[in-house]
């Protein structure tokens, strides 16, 4: 794949054995997301272009699966409105710890108590962002190998905690 300038038009020229998924954004915002060769390639309003990568690909993905079916409101909170945000350069919520900056994704009381907060950490070099992690990644790595001992452990805390503020 090749990026090409003509008449003040950015292209993506594809060559034959090129797979590539292409998206576009809504109408209010302004972009068009590109994912080739293990690559994001993101062309903002201003065409210009953002990469994103992965530390490691496979983790990272197995994180977002684990988000998404113990803790929905964040994932759908990362999925829709953070990655596309960070795509197109926006920092909203960001905050930065050190080297990588960090985004708190919305949490329930008794899965913070338990397991603490939901975070999203990546980091910015230049026009690349490089994804870590999502947090609690202990918690969302071992839920999805070991899911039926989890979840009654997960009750076990749960009705512990109940019984704690009951008493308080």
């Amino acid at each position: 794949m090749q990026v090409a300038e003509k008449d003040g038009v950015t292209m993506l020229v594809f060559h034959p054995g090129d797979r590539a998924i292409i998206t576009s954004s809504t109408q209010k915002e302004n972009y068009t997301s590109v994912y080739h060769d293990g690559k994001h390639l993101v062309f903002d309003n201003t065409i210009h272009m953002m990469t994103i990568e992965y530390a490691d690909e496979k983790e990272f993905r197995e994180l977002e699966r684990g988000l998404k079916k113990y803790n929905m409101k964040a994932y759908k909170e990362l999925a829709f409105t953070h990655l596309p945000n960070l795509q197109t350069g926006k920092l909203k919520d960001a905050v930065r710890n050190g080297d990588v900056y960090e985004i708190d994704l919305p949490t329930d009381k008794f899965f913070e108590k338990i397991n603490g907060k939901c975070k999203f950490v990546f980091k910015i070099e230049g026009d690349t962002i490089t994804l870590f992690s999502i947090e609690p990644k202990e918690y969302l790595l071992s839920k999805l190998s070991d899911s039926r001992k989890s979840i009654d452990d997960d009750k076990f805390k749960i009705t512990l905690l109940n019984r704690i503020d009951q008493d308080h």
